[in-house]
């Protein structure tokens, strides 16, 4: 399909596992990519010369896209629309309107852009009642900017969402009587909240909000009935375990933290009023786990153990994404090795 000018959309069905190279390349009205199967394997400049800003669209269950906004072989990928029912905006973008398919899938991803269109709002009672969601995801990057009256009242499996920063209000009890749910994270400034919109939540629920953000009271107060937490900067190292060998010592370190931010190991010893580093580890935490910070100290620390022994003083911290950093510190002593 090289060079073919008039090609605007094409369907790639779920038997095709494969495409080969230059396959569409300088189809230059090609806009539209949508793949009823799992990723195939796509040679060199399949896509190269489509029109820009071409998407891949394809059912959130499909795998070896990547997320919505990533590029997948130059295309933009989003979702196909196939598990949601949606309405016109009026203004070029889409409502969705409720799931294609009854019940609806238990781990809910609300796409950001379909076929092209940005999606920018939740229509009143679109998933009301629907008691087989469990988590609830806006994909994003995107323009959805409310969630209607009742959009998801009566949704009593309902435990966990993520509100995106693009969010600017909340409709009138929106999540009422959800009594499963109890985590909301807002990625954003306060959005305006609607009349018992949380209202029948489960005891306790947690509004979790980063410190830079606006509008919110303070940790451990309420918004619409939501305890206000910030992240936590707790972290539980394990014991420091040093490995001696001929021109280096290596120290591992494993620390649970609890959620994504940044860990950072320093290794210092003193002589008198001096302070030395000896090394440094960093590692970048992507979710609540515990992770390994591997500190090497070169060859004038190992040429020092060999004189006499050596004490050092491992300090981690933990800077939690839009929280506070929280450090904790050790000393390890070793024995002279010649």
């Amino acid at each position: 399909f090289g060079g073919s000018a008039g090609l605007s959309t094409i369907t790639i069905p779920t038997s095709v596992t494969s495409i080969g190279t230059k396959a569409f390349f300088n189809a230059a009205a090609l806009s539209s990519v949508v793949f009823k199967g799992k990723a195939p394997t796509v040679g060199a400049d399949a896509f190269k010369g489509v029109a820009a800003d071409a998407t891949a669209s394809r059912a959130s269950n499909l795998t070896g896209y990547g997320i919505d906004g990533a590029t997948f072989n130059g295309l933009i990928v989003d979702q196909d629309g196939s598990d949601f029912f949606f309405a016109d905006d009026e203004a070029g973008g889409l409502v969705v309107s409720g799931c294609a398919v009854d019940p609806c899938a238990a781990a809910l991803v609300v796409p950001s852009v379909v076929g092209g269109l940005p999606v920018t709002a939740i229509a009143s009672a679109a998933f009301q009642n629907q008691v087989s969601i469990t988590s609830l995801v806006f994909t994003s990057g995107g323009t959805l900017a409310s969630i209607g009256d009742e959009a998801f009242s009566g949704a009593t499996g309902l435990k966990i969402i993520v509100i995106p920063s693009s969010v600017l209000t909340i409709g009138n009890s929106t999540f009422q009587e959800t009594g499963s749910l109890a985590s909301v994270t807002f990625l954003g400034n306060a959005p305006t909240v609607g009349t018992d919109a949380f209202k029948g939540v489960k005891d306790g629920a947690r509004a979790y909000i980063t410190l830079n953000l606006t509008g919110y009271p303070k940790a451990g107060l309420l918004y619409n009935g939501l305890i206000i937490t910030t992240p936590s900067n707790k972290i539980t190292p394990a014991k420091v375990l040093p490995k001696v060998a001929k021109t280096a010592i290596t120290l591992t370190t494993s620390v649970k933290v609890p959620g994504a931010g940044k860990l950072v190991q320093t290794m210092t010893s003193k002589a008198g009023r001096r302070v030395t580093t000896q090394c440094t580890a960093k590692v970048t935490a992507t979710s609540a786990r515990a992770y390994t910070l591997t500190c090497k100290v070169g060859k004038a620390g190992r040429a020092a153990l060999r004189k006499a022994a050596l004490t050092l003083t491992s300090t981690i911290s933990f800077t939690p994404t839009g929280g506070t950093k929280a450090s904790k510190v050790q000393v390890v002593k070793l024995k002279r090795v010649r």
